[in-house]
């Protein structure tokens, strides 16, 4: 049972792995297979594989090579030619381009293609006791060094390979070691280990010494040298790297210096040592870390130690360790991360290999790698006598430096190469490796705002609901709970959360957080703005609390200004919106009785933009963004950490108020600024002077200020119209009075018109003239819709043109009189009565249609009511006179007696 659940968990581990693997060759052995590795790859992508057979000699080797389609060839029983000073055992197949394969037994070696055709077997050095042999990773080439006990020199071959399959030595060079190190003479080498670094050659050597020193007669302890090609000096140069597994350090070249990777010894530790300042005299500089500490790394010993470290050309390295899931293999990025920078927390990849219940067979994966577009693992699967060779790929598993210096977030929405659209309230990342949760930490997200002043758009705990993982637990989303947070179209922001945010699921490992201005996040400039709203001003207003409203009444007169100052700014960069668009209106005490005080109550109007506000969305959707940002209390935002806006009565929020009169005074200034309609409208009124002065000079004798009138009446007929139809949504109880005050007096006027003219035409005066202009009469019939008193243009004389010396009748004078002052009953008071009240009721959708609707309205009516006031004045003034003339008429027409 103790073993069972251990095997359970990594069962379950395995089934989670997001690596994805392909079936390169399968093929069946007949004999008992001992050993299975892998040796390398050729540049077409042919796989050298090296097979052990429990019953072959001990002088037999047999090699398999999978090709890139897949299949296989076959090599079998290659008898090796040792002598009685090797040990044939002991030997190391390599893949040499274009075709050949370099065996390396002891210390000497062979190389044939792959016909099994024998090129040479005499690749040796006879003047050394200790040989080493490493090939380079284009693998066209290989290096061989040899130690004499003797003479205490090395002896360095570079040998190449021809295209006619012949041998070149290119480089043969001997150097000498330090009789002395740390004032301790050496007595020997007894073990070391060559690297070919690019154009330079490493060695990692151990030493006997004649004395004891702690510092460095310890057997964990080794001397690490470069060789420079173009190097002068023949004495080695060693710096000394303490608690080694001397197999198990490689190093690769990293452009202009050197990375090496090792376990130590004793403690388990994977470590990183970086070379650099390489000269000509073989001096350089190294520095070193810590990367890892492993509780088991195999179960070694000090005499066997596997090589658990792999090169993974152009990109770093590729470690393999016994943790607590199972075989692990961690991922260094050497080419792209700088693990020294104290800023990056982690920077490895790390994928878990699912054996599927098979044999693992052989010490050594093997790496084929065309840079980071392509890495993959190669390894053999054994089940019964059936080899399966499966490649796993490891590109995802690369870690980036430029992912937030984060290797273990593999990818996260929103992304800095993806705007998003503003309002977007989910966020998402994605991990390497299965996530839990951890003690809750803050995630926080700024708006980069002017002057360099990143500005809190919301700070929360990363718990449920805002933070929640993923079934599969690789996933980890984040909800916003408000669309206020990226509001501004075309605007940056960036992410910050604190460190141990999340954990490993399977290790004792916390994921460290994103640093500000790591995670960038940019919201699109296609943002359609809502119409109806654009030309709209919003007043609104918000509260103080109790606690608040008595702190702001201990300021003095000064001391209050600054507050409502400081507020507004505030406000501004809370909303965000430009400093010029939102100002104070008033502020008043009133009476709340859930608290029983006076709570002081501000009122704010929101301008529409102009061309240079950063934030242009319309007032309407900045009042909508600030009342959700002040009634939120489910995060934290800049309203409620800013040193005045925290005095804001949360419940209440920001309201729309219903101050019709001030509602005006912005429409009439919003009026003024509209400099477009401001032109037009100018324009029409000195047209409308011109023709006025026009007239005069014509016929000064005409009423030509009806020209005013007739304008007057066009305008306030279209507002009319306009009113009904454009906020037909808004008007809800006052649509149907608002039709039929409208119609009725419409088609009234139009009827009451015809029948004057039709009763006018029995003059022959009369119909003489209205037989030579009937289309403009017909014209003018129309408009009269508006109000009957437009027939006085007719006999109005303007500019002593015929079409207006019509002469009415008396009877058609009274009844256009009586029929104007209906209208004034039927029509003009009936729709202002409406337009009030809809202003006072809707001020929510109050816009410039109804406040010039209104204005017209006033300035109709008390037009009509002032002249209708005079003309009754004069005409009963009239009937006065008559009355005493027909009097006196009578007196002086009587007989004298």
């Amino acid at each position: 049972m103790n073993r069972l659940a251990p095997i359970i968990l990594l069962i379950f581990v395995l089934f989670l792995l997001p690596c994805s693997s392909n079936i390169i060759a399968t093929y069946n052995e007949t004999d008992t297979v001992h050993d299975n590795y892998f040796k390398g790859a050729y540049a077409d992508g042919t796989i050298l594989i090296g097979v052990r057979f429990e019953n072959y000699p001990n002088n037999a080797i047999s090699l398999r090579l999978i090709h890139p389609n897949g299949t296989l060839n076959f090599i079998n029983n290659v008898t090796i030619p040792c002598d009685n000073k090797c040990d044939p055992t002991v030997y190391d197949p390599r893949p040499l381009n274009p075709n050949y394969i370099l065996i390396w037994y002891g210390t000497s070696g062979m190389i044939m293609d792959w016909t099994e055709n024998i090129i040479t077997s005499q690749i040796t050095s006879s003047k050394c006791d200790k040989f080493a042999f490493t090939m380079n990773e284009r693998n066209d080439r290989f290096l061989i060094a040899g130690y004499n006990e003797t003479s205490h020199h090395f002896l360095f071959a570079e040998y190449f390979i021809n295209n006619d399959g012949t041998i070149r030595i290119d480089v043969q060079r001997i150097l000498n070691i330090n009789n002395k190190f740390d004032g301790v003479g050496i007595k020997n080498i007894f073990k070391f280990k060559i690297f070919l670094l690019g154009n330079t050659w490493g060695i990692l050597y151990k030493m006997g010494f004649e004395e004891e020193n702690e510092n460095i007669n310890n057997e964990s302890n080794a001397f690490f040298s470069i060789i420079h090609n173009e190097s002068q000096n023949r004495t080695l140069n060693p710096l000394i790297i303490k608690d080694v597994v001397l197999m198990g350090f490689t190093c690769i070249p990293n452009n202009i210096y050197y990375t090496c990777l090792y376990i130590t010894f004793y403690n388990n530790t994977l470590k990183l040592i970086d070379i650099n300042n390489l000269t000509s005299n073989n001096t350089f500089n190294m520095r070193s870390l810590d990367l890892y500490s492993f509780i088991n790394i195999y179960n070694f010993d000090s005499k066997s130690i596997p090589n658990i470290i792999h090169i993974i050309p152009e990109i770093g390295f590729l470690a393999e360790v016994i943790s607590n899931a199972g075989t692990k293999y961690l991922i260094f990025n050497t080419a792209g991360i700088d693990y020294f920078d104290k800023t990056i927390n982690s920077a490895s990849g790390e994928v878990i290999i699912n054996n599927n219940d098979n044999d693992y067979i052989g010490d050594n994966i093997f790496i084929i790698s065309n840079n980071t577009s392509n890495v993959n693992v190669i390894r053999a699967i054994k089940n019964g006598k059936s080899f399966t060779y499966e490649s796993i790929d490891l590109s995802s598993k690369i870690p980036k430096i430029n992912l937030f210096d984060n290797s273990h977030i593999r990818q996260v929405y929103p992304s800095e190469n993806d705007p998003i659209e503003i309002y977007t309230d989910i966020m998402n990342m994605t991990f390497l490796n299965p996530i839990d949760p951890t003690t809750p930490v803050y995630i926080s997200i700024y708006h980069y705002y002017e002057n360099n002043e990143d500005i809190l758009r919301q700070k929360f705990s990363c718990t449920t609901p805002f933070c929640t993982i993923s079934e599969d637990m690789y996933s980890l989303t984040i909800n916003l709970l408000s669309n206020t947070t990226f509001n501004i179209p075309d605007a940056a922001y960036y992410v910050e959360i604190d460190d141990n945010f999340v954990e490993d699921k399977y290790e004792i490992e916390t994921v460290p957080g994103i640093k500000p201005r790591n995670w960038n996040i940019y919201t699109s400039s296609d943002y359609k703005y809502h119409e109806k709203d654009d030309d709209e001003l919003v007043l609104g207003t918000l509260r103080l609390t109790s606690e608040s409203t008595e702190e702001f009444n201990k300021l003095d007169k000064n001391g209050k200004k600054d507050f409502f100052k400081f507020m507004t700014i505030d406000l501004s960069k809370g909303i965000p919106i430009d400093n010029s668009r939102i100002y104070k209106v008033n502020d008043i005490y009133v009476y709340d009785m859930v608290s029983d005080s006076e709570l002081l109550v501000v009122t704010y109007r929101i301008d529409l933009p102009n061309e240079n506000c950063f934030n242009k969305k319309s007032a309407k959707d900045v009042f909508d963004d600030l009342n959700s940002l002040i009634r939120n209390d489910k995060f934290i935002t800049y309203l409620d950490i800013s040193n005045y806006t925290i005095y804001i009565d949360k419940e209440y929020g920001f309201q729309r108020t219903s101050n019709l009169w001030e509602e005006i005074k912005i429409r009439l200034q919003n009026f003024v600024r509209d400099s477009c309609t401001l032109i037009i409208l100018i324009i029409l009124v000195v047209l409308i002077i011109g023709l006025y002065f026009f007239g005069k000079y014509k016929n000064r004798m005409g009423s030509n200020i009806m020209v005013f009138k007739v304008a007057l009446t066009f305008l306030d007929l279209v507002n009319d119209i306009r009113f009904v139809i454009l906020l037909r949504d808004d008007l809800q109880y006052l649509y149907i009075p608002s039709i039929i005050f409208l119609l009725f007096p419409f088609i009234l006027n139009i009827f009451l018109a015809f029948i004057i003219l039709s009763h006018e035409v029995q003059y022959p005066e009369f119909n003489k003239w209205l037989k030579n202009y009937l289309k403009p009469v017909a014209i003018v019939t129309v408009f009269s819709s508006g109000d009957i008193e437009l027939l006085h243009i007719f006999d109005s004389n303007f500019g002593g043109f015929q079409i207006f010396t019509a002469s009415f009748s008396s009877l058609a004078l009274k009844l256009i009189f009586w029929c104007g002052f209906l209208n004034i009953i039927l029509e003009d008071l009936p729709q202002l009565i409406i337009q009030i009240l809809y202003a006072r009721n809707f001020t929510t959708s109050y816009n410039n249609i109804a406040f010039f609707t209104l204005i017209t309205s006033i300035v109709i009516l008390l037009i009509g009511i002032i002249e209708y006031g005079y003309r009754l004045f004069m005409d009963k003034n009239h009937d006065e006179i008559d009355d005493e003339t027909d009097e006196i008429k009578i007196n002086y027409d009587e007989p004298k007696i």
